[in-house]
């Protein structure tokens, strides 16, 4: 039995369907299950509002367990809900039954209901018992002030309910299904059109393009050899190269020897300086250390003539007050004169005060005078201290001349010696620029040719092979592709080698021969002219001389 093959628009188009379908379906029955419920919930609450109306409206005929009574209420109810009203019992507060009317396989039902849940009716609350078929409700019968007059029990059929329900998942049904069949022909268009369409038409060119470069693949294998053809003629000028690569070998080794002696020189002078530089950093260090010891006597001299100026400031003040009472003494003395007359035995006392305070004035005095001359003294030894730090400073002055002269007579020779050797290091190197320029022209026109022509080379004769290989299998992947897509089988078998799909293996070869011995023709002339140019330069001192030289 032939498998049957689907073809990428088919499946993608069953999977859109079916995945559409799922969504669709669950979101019907989502909708379903909310309208059943919104049916269920209208049902509920009209059933529940009539029982509460029938309810109230026997509770007083109830009361009085009159049935005829309890019977001409309940007529006009039991008349309008006919159809939805299964069963309809009227209890006693015992739970005897006092009227019923209605279906009597529902009695036995609503009799248990009423028993079971009595209780819950005593307490004023309502029962509500739902089944696939019906539903049950039981409540109290209030009279006008809220007394309990007996029990209602209510059985309702849920018939209307459920056809109701029925006939709603029957429309969504059949609404889903028009609408998936709708859809599935509109997908179903826009797949072809858009996609399955557009890919094969796609396909076709990409066939179209493998056999193109399949012909290309031939016009590449000409244009490898005549590229070879050209690296024959570049060989020749690297004979050319070969003499002015030996004429700068020589030119630098030369060069390099001139800077090596530049370097000694430099290196010479480097050390004269350096010695010179600590010598002036050592003696500087001396000098300015005994500076520093003088500069410190002189700060303790000036805090004694401080501390003495300090005293001498005290005694001072001391002065003025033994003038000041001495006044005040004379001035009492004075008065008491005047007032004893002849008699002034108090001006003795006063006198005697006097004598004493100019006595501690003299003393004062004394002191003061000490004082000052120790300040004289100190001041003079801070000025000697003074002297000789300016005799040192003088002596550092002479010395830091005398290194700065020494040290410039230094700097003289090596930087003549160093300027002899740029002036000769400079000839060279115009010479040397001079050949480099010619070499580096001449050079770098081989190179770019010699670096084209290797790499166009190798590179072509392997791409020779692989774009045959490349073309057949992409040719044989598009016809799968197209066959994805289209299940018309083409035209051109898959195992039908393209034409002109590339090279054999013995012209392939012969490509790499001819490369291989053109790079063996003109490499090892081009080393043996690098091997006679060969000179022991030492790279690691040149650089460091240059390094020097800057």
């Amino acid at each position: 039995m032939r498998k049957i093959r689907l073809t990428l628009g088919v499946r993608l188009t069953l999977m859109i369907v079916g995945g559409g379908a799922l969504a669709l379906g669950i979101l019907s029955y989502t909708l379903i299950r909310i309208q059943a419920n919104n049916h269920n919930e209208a049902f509920t609450t009209a059933a529940s509002r009539l029982t509460t109306l029938m309810a109230k409206e026997i509770a007083p005929a109830l009361h009085l367990q009159d049935e005829r009574i309890v019977k001409k209420k309940v007529k006009a109810f039991l008349a309008t809900a006919e159809e939805k009203l299964l069963r309809f019992t009227a209890y006693d507060l015992e739970g005897n039954q006092v009227f019923n009317n209605g279906e009597i396989s529902a009695a036995a039902d609503l009799d248990q209901q009423l028993k079971a849940n009595l209780k819950i009716l005593a307490s004023g609350e309502t029962a509500i018992k739902e089944s696939p078929d019906r539903s049950v409700m039981l409540r109290p019968a209030f009279l006008p002030g809220d007394e309990a007059a007996g029990y209602v029990a209510v059985a309702w059929s849920k018939h209307e309910l459920i056809a109701l329900n029925r006939q709603l998942a029957e429309t969504a049904a059949l609404i889903t299904l028009l609408v998936l069949i709708v859809a599935s022909i509109i997908i179903i268009f826009f797949v072809n059109r858009f996609v399955t369409r557009p890919v094969t038409e796609r396909v076709v060119m990409i066939n179209r393009g493998s056999r193109e470069i399949a012909d290309a693949s031939r016009d590449l294998a000409i244009r490898t050899n005549r590229q070879s053809a050209s690296l024959e003629e570049t060989a020749a000028s690297m004979e050319q190269m070969a003499s002015i690569v030996q004429n700068n070998a020589d030119e630098a080794k030369h060069a390099t020897q001139l800077v090596k002696g530049t370097r000694d020189t430099v290196e010479t002078g480097r050390s004269s300086l350096l010695a010179a530089v600590d010598q002036a950093i050592e003696t500087n260090e001396q000098t300015f250390g005994g500076a520093q010891t003088t500069n410190q006597q002189v700060v303790e001299a000036m805090a004694n003539i401080l501390d003495s100026s300090t005293r001498i400031s005290g005694i001072i003040t001391l002065i003025n007050d033994i003038s000041f009472q001495t006044n005040l003494l004379a001035l009492n003395a004075s008065v008491e004169a005047a007032r004893a007359g002849e008699h002034g035995k108090g001006f003795a006392v006063v006198a005697t005060e006097v004598r004493k305070l100019a006595h501690r004035s003299a003393k004062a005095a004394a002191e003061i005078g000490n004082l000052i001359e120790s300040g004289l003294e100190t001041m003079h030894t801070g000025r000697e201290i003074v002297e000789r730090s300016d005799a040192a400073l003088g002596k550092l002055r002479q010395e830091t001349e005398g290194m700065l002269h020494g040290l410039k007579e230094h700097s003289d020779e090596s930087l003549d010696a160093i300027l002899k050797a740029v002036v000769e290091f400079s000839e060279m190197m115009e010479n040397i620029e001079a050949a480099s320029l010619e070499h580096a022209n001449g050079i770098a026109q081989v190179n770019v040719a010699i670096a084209d022509m290797d790499r166009i080379t190798q590179e072509n004769a392997a791409m020779v092979k692989q774009t045959a290989s490349s073309s057949q299998s992409m040719a044989l992947e598009s016809e799968r592709l197209r066959q994805v897509f289209t299940p018309t089988p083409s035209a051109r078998p898959e195992s039908e080698v393209i034409p002109g799909a590339g090279l054999d293996d013995d012209a392939v070869g012969k490509l790499e021969q001819q490369q291989s011995g053109l790079t063996s023709y003109f490499v090892p002339k081009r080393q043996s002219a690098y091997q006679d140019s060969e000179r022991p330069v030492d790279t690691v001192e040149h650089q460091r001389s240059t390094d020097d030289f800057r």
